[in-house]
C-alpha cells in the first residue's frame, strides 16, 4: 500500500495527505484490474496506475488517445477523481470520472514535446494515473506535485 500526498509547488504550499491505502498497479494485470470488483471507495483509498511507455528500448510518448493513457469506468459502480501525472509526479490533467464512461487526458501544448504537437490526437507525457475518492478532486490541480511512498514508512 502507498501513502499519497499532494503539494502546490507553484505557491509554496505544504504537502496534504490524499490517501494512505493506495494500491500500486505496476503490471499489466494490475492496471487492467484497477479498482474493478469493488463496490465502494473510501476517502483514504485509491490506485496509482504505472504506465509503461517503452518501445524498442526507448522511452517514447504515446498518442494521448491511446488506451495506455485512458481509464474506463465500465463495471465500476462509484465515481472517482482521476489525475494524469508526468514522470516527476506533476499533475497534467484531472477529471471527475463517472461510471460507464471512458476518460483520456486532455491534449495540450505543455503536455507533449516539440514536433509531436502536430499529431491530430495529441500526445501526453503522462506516466502515472492516480485514481482516488472524488472528494479529493479539488486537491488535484494542474501543476501540483503528487508524491507517494510505502504507507509503512513514516
Amino acid at each position: 500500500m502507498l501513502k499519497v500526498t499532494v503539494q502546490d509547488i507553484q505557491n509554496g504550499g505544504g504537502e496534504r495527505l490524499i490517501a494512505d491505502q493506495v494500491i500500486c498497479a505496476d503490471t499489466p494485470a494490475l492496471r487492467r484490474k484497477g479498482l474493478l470488483g469493488r463496490q465502494t471507495l473510501d476517502p483514504d483509498e485509491g490506485a496509482l496506475l504505472v504506465i509503461r511507455c517503452t518501445a524498442w528500448g526507448l522511452d517514447l510518448p504515446r498518442l494521448g488517445l491511446s488506451l495506455f493513457h485512458s481509464i474506463h469506468m465500465f463495471g465500476v459502480p462509484f465515481e472517482l477523481a482521476a489525475a494524469w501525472l508526468d514522470e516527476k509526479g506533476i499533475i497534467l490533467d484531472a477529471k471527475h470520472a463517472r461510471p460507464g464512461r471512458m476518460y483520456f487526458p486532455s491534449p495540450g501544448e505543455d503536455r507533449c514535446p516539440g514536433v509531436l504537437r502536430c499529431i491530430p490526437f495529441g500526445v501526453t507525457r503522462s506516466r502515472f494515473i492516480l485514481e482516488v475518492h472524488p472528494d479529493h478532486l479539488h486537491l488535484l490541480q494542474e501543476g501540483h506535485r503528487v508524491r507517494w511512498r510505502e504507507a509503512a514508512h513514516e
